[in-house]
C-alpha cells in the first residue's frame, strides 16, 4: 500500500538523519 511505503521512505530518512546528527556530534 501507499502507507507502508510512505512509511518505509520516513523511516530512511530519519535512519539518515540520526546519523548525519550522530556524526556531527
Amino acid at each position: 500500500m501507499v502507507i507502508s511505503i510512505i512509511i518505509l521512505i520516513s523511516g530512511q530518512v530519519i535512519k539518515s538523519l540520526i546519523n548525519s546528527n550522530a556524526s556531527n556530534f
